[in-house]
């Protein structure tokens, strides 16, 4: 499974992945989670840890600094500029948390030689299921 947010992380977003992991090896399935390190997202649920099962295998690849925090810092500066903040609205579209990918695509990842599904997870408009050939 491909997901940005999973515990430690909290919020709405990281339910649907810790479900999956908790209560896929009851169908026989034996999920690998490649998610971020858990650096820039201040939404934290440290109790959602217990959640993943002791044998789940998540890998975690580096984060560089999500556009979020570039757009955060421009909406603010031009907010105490008393400029229109607009123009903050567009940086990182449509995924300001992308800065993952360049580590995650790089990431050794000894553990995956044998999976035959990959389900990516996020929000709804970069939500998309893969299927390996």
């Amino acid at each position: 499974m491909l997901a940005y947010i999973f515990p430690p992380l909290g919020g709405g977003g990281v339910q649907r992945t810790l479900k999956y992991v908790k209560y896929l090896p009851d169908a026989g399935w034996d999920p690998i989670v490649l998610t971020t390190l858990p650096a820039f997202v201040p939404t934290r649920d440290s109790t959602l840890v217990r959640e993943v099962p002791d044998g789940a295998v998540v890998i975690r690849a580096p984060d560089l600094p999500p556009l979020q925090l570039v757009k955060w810092g421009l909406a603010g500066a031009l907010r105490r500029a008393g400029l229109p903040t607009t123009a903050a609205s567009y940086i990182g579209w449509p995924d300001e948390m992308a800065g993952w990918v360049p580590a995650a695509t790089w990431k050794p990842c000894g553990q995956c030689a044998d999976f035959n599904r990959t389900c990516s997870t996020a929000r709804r408009l970069l939500s998309r299921p893969m299927r390996s050939a």
